[in-house]
């Protein structure tokens, strides 16, 4: 049984240069817009209890395609079907009022997830102590930190139970401590057959916590398969480039001239 099954999912953003643009395109039935994919023809299936790591650089699509799977965006072509109640943690903030405070905020958020008031209630003390905010929890969402929210968010999406968790790059504004207390959560959420979908930039984390992942690279999935595999091949790709990178670079250039220069004016007496 899978827990998501995405095919040929594509997303493609219209941008317009005016926004009277828009209007006229929508009155002549003429294309006034420059097309961005964003995604193209993504096919993936995780199964139930599986968990699976997604790597890239910026602006890959990783970000575009964890939205879809929340259910946050809506893709412009291809089928997605998912079984299960899903909570993640994508955007800094999302789903949180500012002028809220956190425990506010966790009725708020949880409410959002599906949850009814008395499973919030039943579930409040524990997301309290997991997050570590003490006094602050009664306190506006706008005096928080970066850190603070991720905290609040990361014990609001583990804490109402789901059955597929999606974690996106947030985790890296937390301190050290927070963070590696939140990889044991999800390890343990792993161990207890939850799915779970993790992007990072950390190819540690993406290791420690995914027997599978695919790698994003301008919208398309460049490789997928076991993590060991996938990553190797996304940190061949890095260093390969950068290595490109240094040997074409103008101040590598510029010294190799140099020292041309100086062996050519050498004069031997």
């Amino acid at each position: 049984m899978f827990a998501v099954q995405a095919e040929n999912l594509t997303k493609t953003y219209r941008f317009y240069n005016k926004p009277a643009h828009r209007l006229f395109e929508a009155i002549v039935r003429r294309p006034m817009h420059t097309a961005f994919s964003a995604l193209e023809d993504v096919t993936f299936t995780v199964s139930q209890g599986a968990t699976l790591g997604i790597v890239g650089e910026n602006g890959a699509g990783k970000s575009t395609l964890l939205k879809i799977l929340a259910r946050t965006l809506n893709p412009s072509g291809g089928n997605i079907q998912i079984n299960g109640k899903v909570a993640a943690l994508l955007e800094l903030g999302a789903g949180f009022h500012q002028e809220f405070t956190g425990r506010q905020n966790i009725f708020l958020n949880a409410s959002l997830l599906g949850l009814s008031d008395t499973e919030i209630r039943d579930k409040e003390d524990e997301i309290i102590e997991f997050s570590e905010l003490g006094d602050f929890i009664d306190r506006p969402l706008k005096t928080y930190s970066s850190g603070m929210v991720v905290r609040l968010a990361f014990s609001i999406a583990t804490c109402v139970d789901p059955d597929i968790l999606i974690v996106d790059e947030a985790l890296s504004v937390g301190d050290v401590r927070f963070q590696q207390k939140c990889i044991k959560r999800m390890i343990r959420f792993r161990e207890a057959g939850k799915t779970l979908i993790f992007c990072s930039h950390s190819m540690y984390h993406v290791n420690e916590l995914c027997a599978e992942s695919i790698w994003l690279d301008h919208g398309r999935v460049r490789s997928r398969g076991k993590t060991g595999k996938v990553v190797s091949e996304f940190m061949n790709f890095l260093d390969t480039r950068n290595a490109v990178s240094e040997e074409t670079s103008p101040e590598t250039v510029n010294k190799k001239a140099y020292s041309e220069v100086m062996v050519k004016n050498v004069l031997v007496i």
